[in-house]
């Protein structure tokens, strides 16, 4: 299942279309499987009569019909895709907000097969597209922020350089070597990694990737937090925690979460870290995640949210864009749970 934008493989497909990229005999008999109990109603009638102790986290990015971006990426949904995903989550399962997750982890209260939703970044397509689909279905979800992009007309370092791949500036294997430089490296590298590329945006492709890239407003934010929608923080850079210093992680926590405060007067006390890669966090990150005041720290990967879970190392689970492979893959995990459970 994809996850965050840095983690599909970014090349393109050239010789044929994603369809027709091989798999493996185990791989397209897991898809049969999988599209015969969605379609038949059985997966459907075991996802509602499990009872297990366990919560998914889901981790989203951007919904949006624009994109210019090729299938590989998995960096954002359409909303037609996005919907389904809704609908087909809302037949199966408890959405609650993140809160309300925090809440019955930290006063021994039952998961409830429970789902949540969150974003991260802060694309403007949150509140254009998103939005709209969520609150029609009376759906709960949080928003991490990457708040120094908050009002801005630039872009996260590796979204400028997926636009200016896609856009033919640079080829696939040289985005490659600098998408790693940009996710290894202190945030404050970035801005001189992509200068050293010395290729730029025309004024009407920076427009077409709008839609892809363009970050919310505060006055966006704003109204969607008048409208219950909940925000944490991302950090202000995206940077990579765990190449920071300590010093630089506790500024990157608390600016964040200051500005958060300031802008909708919400405690803003829930954190997504970047990547979220085990290589991304650290135990000492986890303690400047605690120090900065914290309630909690969720990773991009690692599964259902069990009972007991330490509150700051939350797995989350990624999506697959054909909803008939995502509501199985929804049920297998509950089901190994379930199975699992003494």
């Amino acid at each position: 299942m994809p996850q965050d934008p840095g983690d599909p493989v970014i090349e393109r497909v050239k010789s044929q279309p994603p369809a027709m990229v091989r798999m493996s005999w185990k791989t397209r008999l897991k898809r049969a499987a999988f599209r015969l109990l969605y379609y038949s109603g059985l997966e459907l009638l075991v996802a509602r009569s499990l009872r297990v102790n366990a919560a998914a986290v889901i981790m989203y990015h951007g919904v949006c019909d624009t994109s210019q971006l090729p299938p590989e990426v998995d960096f954002h949904l359409n909303s037609s895709i996005f919907d389904r995903h809704m609908r087909m989550l809302k037949r199966r399962y408890p959405v609650v907000s993140l809160r309300q997750l925090l809440d019955r982890i930290e006063h021994g209260g039952r998961l409830g097969k429970a789902i949540v939703l969150t974003f991260d970044d802060g694309y403007r397509n949150n509140a254009t597209v998103a939005h709209p689909i969520l609150e029609r279905h009376s759906m709960p979800y949080t928003i991490f922020l990457t708040t120094a992009y908050i009002g801005g007309d630039t872009w996260l370092p590796l979204n400028e350089l997926y636009a200016l791949w896609h856009s033919g500036r640079i080829t696939g294997s040289r985005m490659m070597e600098l998408r790693k430089q940009i996710r290894s490296r202190p945030a404050s590298c970035a801005a001189g990694i992509l200068r050293d590329v010395k290729a730029d945006l025309t004024p009407a492709e920076r427009a077409l990737g709008e839609d892809s890239f363009g970050m919310l407003d505060w006055e966006q934010v704003r109204n969607l937090a008048a409208r219950g929608v909940e925000f944490g923080s991302h950090t202000c850079t995206h940077c990579n925690m765990a190449v920071e210093t300590r010093d630089r992680q506790l500024v990157e926590l608390q600016t964040s979460r200051e500005s958060i405060r300031a802008e909708i007067g919400d405690e803003a006390a829930t954190f997504a870290y970047p990547f979220g890669r085990p290589e991304n966090w650290s135990r000492e990150t986890r303690r400047s995640v605690i120090e900065a005041g914290y309630r909690c720290a969720i990773l991009a990967s690692g599964g259902l949210v069990k009972s007991g879970q330490d509150v700051f190392a939350l797995p989350r689970v990624g999506f697959s864009k054909e909803t008939w492979y995502f509501a199985c893959d929804l049920t297998w995990l509950f089901l190994k749970r379930c199975l699992n459970s003494p």
